[in-house]
């Protein structure tokens, strides 16, 4: 089990996983090779520090635009 705080609103998440998947991205796996029954967001917190919540907040275009501007 890891708890990390969000770098944005530092609310804190856990994310579980065992002492050998750790091991395995910290030495060079990828994420989601080491870690695949981590969800996608929780994993995304392991790389960035940003919480769903916050990633959606910050990433998802505004209604109404398609972001590519």
């Amino acid at each position: 089990m890891i708890v990390r705080c969000c770098v944005s609103c530092g609310t804190p998440q856990i994310i579980h996983c065992t002492e050998d998947q750790w091991r395995a991205w910290a030495g060079g796996a990828l994420i989601q090779k080491a870690m695949p029954h981590v969800p996608r967001e929780e994993r995304e917190m392991l790389l960035s520090g940003i919480c769903s919540t916050c990633w959606r907040m910050e990433f998802t275009p505004p209604e109404g635009q398609d972001g590519n501007q």
